[in-house]
């Protein structure tokens, strides 16, 4: 079973700490002018400050911290399954009742893209430059792992889990 807790007016260094949680592999960030998805080391060391991202998901298999900026301060939730929420923010646990996966393993969305020849990036063309997927090695597929949560039948929320070759197992 799965929690969910919230979190409002959280400063840029209280989300950092945040995405410091070692069950983070993955950044999927969105602004007006870039939209990645990279490892989460990469994001934190390389990208924007974090309050210039409109909104963003750091991801693994265990837990999803997602965040939303508004005027300078963001609202979070953290999905986790088992263990606590990320340290660093004040969560408070929602809804009071546990999340239940609608299927175990997760949904896999196939990622558009390819492997170009001679290169280790899995890509997909995009304007104004290609759009890389943070995955070892050189997969002919690469999906987007994600898991749908539901209460009382009722789907309420999904999390992102991880990204990977489609061919393993």
């Amino acid at each position: 079973m799965a929690r969910w807790f919230a979190a409002e007016d959280v400063t840029p260094e209280e989300l950092r700490i945040a995405l410091g949680d070692p069950r983070f592999r993955w950044v999927y960030a969105e602004r007006m002018e870039d939209v990645v998805l990279t490892w989460r080391d990469a994001f934190l060391e390389d990208a924007a400050p974090l309050e210039r991202w409109t909104h963003g998901r750091a991801f693994g298999p265990e837990a999803e911290l997602a965040w939303w900026w508004d005027e300078g301060r963001a609202e979070a939730r953290a999905i986790v399954e088992g263990g606590p929420p990320p340290d660093g923010l004040s969560w408070t646990p929602y809804p009071e009742e546990d999340l239940e996966p609608v299927r175990a393993g997760g949904i896999e969305a196939l990622l558009v893209g390819e492997c170009g020849e001679g290169s280790s990036r899995w890509s997909t063309a995009r304007i104004p430059r290609y759009l890389s997927y943070p995955v070892e090695g050189t997969p002919r597929r690469v999906v987007l792992v994600q898991q749908a949560y539901q209460t009382r039948g009722v789907i309420v929320v999904w999390r992102l889990m991880e990204v990977r070759d489609a061919g393993e197992e």
